[in-house]
């Protein structure tokens, strides 16, 4: 499994975990893994996880168990190399994997960067029915990629265009939405956690539901939240607000 992995200048084992979204790659939060790296001084991993960054196929054979194992075995080889872990995080539903990979091993600080606890769009739900009959749809011409959105990685652009913007997705949703029941109950488990939560009111892809969701869930938990006016799902990728986002979670991470 692929890992970028960043080391502070500072010598320390304290490290952060990151999280991509569904359908990303580490692209999705490496602006925020140097910005933590830089302000917190604490190194930072970002994994890939299983199959992102390859081909259709790759994708719809993934699961919701392999992303779930992924996330858990990123935190357990870690721990192995002799970090400690004193924060987990991500990006959408990476942002999940961070709450339930928090909730096993007890990390006491998660980061939730437009976390996907919910869809706006309500056609997730039939996934796991229509998957029985067809994994992925091919479309007749390729989505867009999100408006104001900024890409370092040609690679990785060269990717989405050729593979991920192509297809509407049927199996990998129904996967998605085993995460997001798993997610959400353990998200109510659990207990006391300082979450830094950071969304955009224009996000298209995650709704109010997710952040009403996380608000009233869980009463115990010490919640910092950071809500920007404009920004895409993707937000730090959207160079509108890529620094500001960042800068909002570091704000809210001092404690860490």
């Amino acid at each position: 499994m692929y890992k970028l992995v960043l080391n502070t200048n500072v010598k320390t084992n304290r490290t952060v975990i990151l999280y991509h979204g569904w359908t990303g790659d580490v692209e999705n939060v490496k602006e925020l893994a140097f910005e933590i790296m830089d302000k917190q001084k604490v190194n930072v991993i970002c994994p890939r996880l299983t199959g992102h960054n390859g081909t259709a196929d790759d994708f719809v054979a993934a699961t919701a168990k392999d992303w779930i194992r992924d996330a858990k075995r990123t935190y357990e080889e870690a721990i192995k190399e002799g970090h400690d872990i004193v924060g987990i995080g991500g990006l959408s539903m990476g942002a999940l994997l961070a709450t339930i990979v928090a909730d096993e091993f007890g990390i006491r600080t998660i980061i939730l960067a437009s976390p996907a606890f919910y869809n706006r769009d309500k056609m997730i739900f039939f996934t796991p029915f229509v998957s029985l009959f067809i994994k992925k749809i091919k479309l007749r011409k390729p989505n867009e990629f999100m408006e104001n959105s900024h890409f370092t990685d040609k690679d990785y652009v060269k990717n989405q265009t050729e593979v991920y913007n192509r297809y509407i997705w049927i199996k990998p949703g129904a996967e998605l939405l085993k995460i997001q029941r798993i997610a959400r109950r353990k998200y109510k488990e659990i207990f006391g956690n300082a979450v830094v939560a950071i969304y955009s009111l224009e996000d298209e892809a995650v709704g109010n539901r997710s952040w009403e969701f996380m608000k009233t869930a869980n009463r115990t938990l010490d919640l910092r939240v950071a809500v920007l006016k404009t920004g895409n799902h993707e937000l730090f990728n959207d160079f509108r607000v890529s620094d500001t986002a960042c800068e909002e979670v570091n704000k809210r991470l001092k404690q860490l």
